[in-house]
């Protein structure tokens, strides 16, 4: 590093640990554990504060540091300077320095919390097995509707033999019982008649004797 002022301010705040500087806005950042709690500009070391330690700075008779903000309005910032003494004593440069490490670590802003990590759900209970009563159950009635549909098949059959007209008798068989009727019916009437006859005739041999 090219500044001797910045090189003899990291020895000196060596003393709370690995301390170091990087380069910004024409200054240098002071850094502690990633943290900047201090700034240097034009050779003058400034220290970070906040509202529980700006008040030693101000007693003290520090100044803050200040720059060319919009519109050439001083910006002033949190970082202020401290008594000229306390550089030249190492314990008291320390103190200094862990107030303004301590300031820079409250500002810092907090880093979100983690999310919750979601929570394994229980395993749900595995499906009990069916009895096997209710199956057997359940084939019954299903083969009562066949009994049902065998019935109900039964009837439609009785029904229709009863429905169907009987066969029709060929001519010829219809000719044939016409002619037997005839004949008995002329069988019928010849007996009486021969019977009459024959009773006549004996009453006529009577009568002759």
């Amino acid at each position: 590093m090219s500044n001797p002022f910045v090189e003899e301010t990291l020895e000196k705040l060596s003393i709370l640990g690995n301390v170091t500087a990087r380069a910004m806005f024409g200054g240098y950042g002071i850094y502690l554990d990633g943290v900047m709690f201090g700034l240097v500009a034009e050779d003058v070391l400034y220290l970070k504060t906040d509202s529980q330690t700006i008040s030693k700075f101000q007693v003290a008779g520090g100044r803050p540091f200040t720059y060319d903000g919009k519109e050439g309005a001083p910006s002033v910032m949190s970082y202020w300077t401290f008594p000229s003494e306390v550089w030249e004593s190492p314990e008291d440069l320390q103190e200094w320095a862990e107030l303004a490490y301590q300031a820079a670590v409250r500002s810092k802003p907090e880093a979100p919390a983690p999310k919750p990590e979601p929570v394994a759900k229980a395993a749900s209970p595995a499906p009990q097995a069916k009895k096997s009563a209710p199956k057997k159950k359940a084939a019954k009635k299903k083969a009562k509707p066949a009994k049902k549909k065998a019935k109900v098949v039964a009837k439609k059959k009785a029904k229709a033999k009863k429905s169907k007209p009987a066969p029709k008798k060929s001519k010829k068989a219809v000719k044939k019982s016409s002619k037997k009727l005839v004949s008995k019916k002329k069988s019928i009437k010849k007996k009486p008649v021969k019977k009459a006859k024959a009773k006549k005739a004996a009453k006529k041999k009577k009568r002759s004797k």
